[in-house]
């Protein structure tokens, strides 16, 4: 009673062969057995954006198209939904805070946003979610509009570089004084600390729990009379 469920190494690695293989009834079944059994959903969770990097690498490389970014999709909002009434992730009121979230244009991956997203809302953040696909124009007319404490950016695909540079360039550069200049924050499997110095972004979301960090620390910097 209380004990940790204990993923052995070759079970782990054959849900992860299935979720990149797109084996959608497997891995439901198998998700559901590990969160009956005690696994820790934010573990599954974590597993499951490392199956979602793999499909990625597939899908840039051609192993995928975009029938494979469908069906992967569809798996994970089905784990999604399992893990969504888990008592973790009832929402709840400890953070509080505007945060702005989209995938950069050229990129149509949005399950590893989703899940961070779900993750700062049941830390009681407000999400505003672009979606896909985002030109950088859209992400400065949002942040201008809404001027939200922290706009994270993610990218999947390595010909979208270009447009995160851009997009990051808008938001530093673009927003004028008066304004509330908000943290830009990027993630993704291939955004690492090269990455960030070289678009000259604020912070790197490595994973779910560095964003909430990064989300309390920047909230808590909010300028006296924002809501």
């Amino acid at each position: 009673m209380g004990l940790k469920f204990k993923l052995d190494p070759q079970r782990r690695a054959c849900f992860l062969k299935a979720f990149i293989d797109l084996e959608e009834e497997t891995v439901l079944a198998e998700a559901r057995a590990f969160l009956s059994g005690g696994y820790p959903a934010t573990d599954l969770l974590k597993l499951c954006l490392e199956g979602l990097l793999g499909i990625g690498r597939l899908y840039e490389t051609q192993g995928y198209f975009v029938a494979g970014l469908i069906i992967a999709d569809d798996m994970m909002r089905g784990i999604l939904d399992m893990v969504s009434t888990r008592p973790e992730f009832k929402p709840s009121d400890e953070g509080s805070g505007l945060v702005l979230v989209g995938t950069v244009e050229g990129d149509i991956h949005d399950l590893g946003k989703n899940v961070a997203s779900m993750f700062l809302r049941v830390h009681g953040y407000k999400v505003v979610d672009l979606g896909v696909d985002v030109a950088p124009a859209v992400f400065l007319g949002k942040t201008l509009e809404l001027q939200p404490d922290l706009v994270g950016l993610s990218m999947l695909i390595s010909a979208c570089f270009g447009a995160l540079k851009r997009t990051v360039h808008l938001l530093k550069n673009e927003i004028p004084p008066e304004y509330h200049h908000p943290v830009v924050a990027v993630g993704g499997g291939l955004v690492d600390e090269h990455v960030l110095r070289n678009i000259k972004a604020d912070a790197l979301t490595g994973d779910f729990e560095n964003t909430l960090v990064l989300a309390a620390q920047v909230c808590a910097r909010r300028p006296a009379g924002r809501s």
